[in-house]
């Protein structure tokens, strides 16, 4: 792997861990006058928090009642945006009269229906989505940027190490099955070009082909940001072999191959997405030949 290759990774990483921060934040849900309803992991009562959006602070709530991940806010200054995330401020401390008046409206609280909790109209747009029949999400294009390697023994040399890489193009499409778990198909062309040898080895296949997905999705389907693992399996066929000398082109044909990966959708607004995916493919060895890419993919989304 060379330094251009490895300063990408790098990048890639570093992208993922804030993304990942972001989408396991607490994150407002809804919006009703001064009530909010928001969610997340690890809530305190009582606590004062900034509603972040966009890395401006725009305004401040405080929790006042709990139940699992949903909480039940009340906005104390400036405004709260549905998507917007939560950074902790401070436990707001309870004065004698605000202790009376908790242990008056304690009953009241514990009735609160989190389920039920009805979002303001710029919030109905995400809540008709999720209550909506499973169907086709969204799809879009994606531009991938390829890392090959293959590894090939000749029998007069012996084991042979070849690197390149090159850029893809893909159509894709999402498919809910549940809130927390989709399918991804994607179509179009995966070119594995690398090189070894000094330059005298070369291997450049143009490979068109389909890929499905089976994707894990963390966090609230309301969410900004959401985190998600899986794995595929691809059939590709060639459409040539170009200046192709390492192996043999008659051998080249369709193949199956597996991967798995990572990434995140970010929504950018209530229409458009940006898929991100981190993904590692392995080709089917035999007693010559291994091969395997390292595939970084980027888009936009449209949902439907």
């Amino acid at each position: 792997m060379n330094v251009s290759s490895k300063f990408i990774l790098a990048l890639v990483f570093l992208f993922f861990a804030n993304a990942f921060n972001e989408a396991f934040a607490a994150q407002v849900a809804a919006v009703k006058g001064k009530q909010v309803l928001v969610v997340g992991n690890n809530l305190e009562k009582d606590a004062l928090y900034y509603v972040v959006d966009g890395g401006k602070k725009k305004g401040i709530i405080k929790i006042v009642n709990i139940k699992g991940q949903k909480a039940i806010a009340t906005l104390l200054k400036g405004s709260a945006l549905k998507g917007a995330s939560l950074v902790f401020r401070q436990r707001k401390a309870k004065t004698s009269t605000q202790a009376s008046s908790t242990k008056t409206s304690t009953p009241t609280e514990s009735k609160t229906n989190y389920d039920s909790f009805s979002p303001s109209s710029s919030a109905s747009s995400d809540s008709s989505y999720k209550s909506t029949p499973r169907k086709f999400r969204g799809g879009g294009l994606l531009l991938s940027y390829q890392m090959n390697s293959a590894s090939i023994d000749f029998s007069l040399t012996g084991t042979e190490s070849l690197s390149g890489s090159s850029i893809g193009f893909k159509a894709f499409g999402d498919y809910e099955i549940y809130d927390n778990l989709y399918l991804r198909a994607e179509f179009g062309t995966m070119p594995f070009n690398a090189e070894g040898c000094g330059g005298s080895c070369i291997m450049a296949i143009n490979y068109l082909g389909g890929t499905l997905w089976a994707r894990y999705m963390f966090g609230q389907p309301e969410a900004k940001t959401r985190i998600w693992a899986g794995a595929n399996a691809s059939l590709v066929f060639p459409l040539g072999t170009g200046d192709t000398n390492a192996v043999n082109t008659d051998d080249v044909g369709s193949t199956l191959t597996f991967g798995f990966g990572a990434g995140l959708d970010y929504k950018i607004n209530e229409k458009y997405y940006i898929p991100v995916t981190a993904e590692y493919t392995l080709f089917p060895p035999n007693d010559e030949v291994s091969a395997s890419l390292i595939q970084i993919k980027a888009g936009l989304g449209m949902r439907f």
